[in-house]
């Protein structure tokens, strides 16, 4: 069966329907001879189907302080079921709110942490619409209640991020908590799907990310717009001649705390590319097609500029190694152990892991 293939994944078929002869002979005219045919008989061309997610992309690199496309863009994430992505672009958009917006999103949101398995957000956001959105606020309030008493929220990410993930993002949330609990403004550079904000729930959080908002270094946000900006584990994937340049792009925007992760020096790049020849993962192959800075080289450039910094690991090398590996097959191959896995180590093993020899680590630059 022939299938047309639109831009957003959609097919079109004729599902063995009989064409009638009309149709028949209109499928043997050539697209560029019907588009002149339409115009001379006084007909609009057809548009060729949008893709949207990209569009709005588009547009919020034009225009990146616009709640209403953050928006827009995160309902699109939600309604393909990424609510991670979802997620991550709505709080996005509140930090950028507009009052007659602000609502909707909150509603949004609370649809986003539900479709999560995150219940007790899920009813603290639509409490906070109820007044509102009567009717949707009521049947999200019903359809969680009875979850909220299942699900211990704070285990969602120990249990459904592998461990990687989960252990440089609850380091650097840890940092963040030890300095501020709650009510900072903080941007995650380079976070993907925005995983991270599910680690910083009591502060406002916002997500710049090439791929998912259409916002890359350097970053068009006014200078010291957040107290916080969080780089995990992106500065390897920068050209070595750019990275310090970069570096000082993402203090730019930060008021009181950067927060930078990398895999630094040579035992790192070995054990990447050790990694990459037992796996053949191809996210590795952008970290081994740039050379590695190595810990003494980012502490001398802090110093140089003048500023306070600390360092500490990230994950113990020997365990982080074989775990990782295993983590690419389970994934690959079975699910249900792969959350079980990453269920076990993440719980029992991420605080004991905090030591060198480390694959990667955080430093934290004072600003204020």
């Amino acid at each position: 069966m022939m299938l047309k293939l639109f831009p957003d994944g959609r097919a079109d078929d004729t599902q063995g329907r009989k064409l009638t002869r009309g149709a028949r002979l209109r499928r043997l005219i050539p697209a560029p001879i019907k588009r002149v045919l339409k115009i001379l008989l006084g007909r609009s061309p057809e548009k060729e189907p949008i893709d949207l997610k990209q569009e709005l992309r588009r547009q919020i690199s034009v225009n990146p302080e616009s709640a209403e496309l953050y928006y827009r863009l995160g309902k699109e994430y939600f309604n393909s079921r990424n609510f991670y992505a979802g997620t991550a672009l709505l709080r996005t958009a509140l930090i950028f709110g507009e009052k007659n917006l602000d609502r909707k999103i909150i509603l949004a949101l609370a649809k986003s942490f539900r479709g999560l398995g995150l219940y007790d957000l899920a009813v603290r956001h639509f409490n906070g619409i109820k007044d509102y959105f009567k009717e949707e606020a009521a049947e999200g309030l019903n359809s969680c209640l009875d979850q909220e008493k299942k699900v211990k929220v704070d285990d969602w990410a120990t249990t459904y991020l592998g461990y990687g993930k989960y252990q440089r993002f609850k380091v650097i949330a840890d940092s963040i908590k030890n300095f501020a609990p709650a009510g900072l403004k903080i941007l995650d550079i380079g976070g993907g799907y925005g995983e991270f904000s599910f680690f910083v729930p009591q502060h406002d959080y916002a997500l710049a990310d090439p791929l998912i908002t259409g916002v890359g270094i350097p970053i068009p946000f006014k200078e010291k717009y957040f107290d916080i900006v969080v780089c995990a584990d992106v500065i390897e994937h920068i050209p070595k001649a750019r990275r310090e340049s970069s570096i000082l792009e993402i203090m730019r925007l930060a008021r009181k705390r950067v927060y930078l992760t990398a895999p630094l020096g040579k035992m790192n790049r070995e054990a990447e590319m050790l990694f990459f020849k037992i796996t053949k993962n191809p996210w590795i192959t952008e970290h081994l097609d740039h050379e590695f800075s190595t810990l003494d080289e980012i502490k001398n450039f802090l110093k140089n500029l003048g500023v306070q910094y600390k360092v500490s690991p990230l994950s113990f090398l020997p365990a982080h190694l074989p775990t990782e590996i295993l983590n690419h097959y389970f994934a690959r191959e079975n699910k249900p152990v792969f959350v079980e896995f990453n269920h076990f180590i993440n719980t029992y093993y991420s605080d004991l892991n905090i030591q060198e020899p480390s694959y990667g680590h955080l430093f934290e630059i004072i600003l204020s």
